[in-house]
């Protein structure tokens, strides 16, 4: 899927727990022309550094220790300065309570692993 130039400089945080998966998010986007990428281990570190850099687009996973997606995006949708950030949520369950409960938390759209390169990419660009 091809990515607009004008967006391969937008600012994107990839958070989750699991290194594999943040750096197997990062090769996809880097492959699609991203160059302006940010990782965090969990919703804590996250938050630290949406307060200390301007970020366009969070990619995050729901389930982590200190501090979950479904947290994070609460912190994110009650910070004035942050509430405007799209938010995509990744998680394994497809449950139908569990995205309902993400997407009344503010949660901009939502992937269910696993994921495919095109999915990601696809719902990425809808947001801008």
């Amino acid at each position: 899927m091809e990515v607009p130039n004008i967006l391969k400089s937008k600012a994107l945080l990839v958070v989750d727990d699991v290194a594999s998966m943040r750096n197997m998010t990062k090769s996809i986007l880097r492959a699609a022309g991203f160059n302006n990428l940010y990782e965090a281990p969990d919703g804590a570190v996250a938050l630290k550094l949406l307060k200390k850099r301007p970020i366009d687009l969070v990619i995050c996973d729901w389930i982590m220790p200190n501090l979950s997606g479904l947290e994070l995006i609460k912190e994110v949708k009650a910070d004035e300065k942050l509430r405007e950030i799209p938010f995509l949520m990744l998680t394994g369950s497809s449950d139908v309570d569990k995205v309902k409960e993400a997407i009344s938390a503010g949660v901009t759209d939502y992937i269910i692993k696993p994921y495919q390169q095109d999915s990601l990419l696809e719902k990425i660009i809808s947001k801008f």
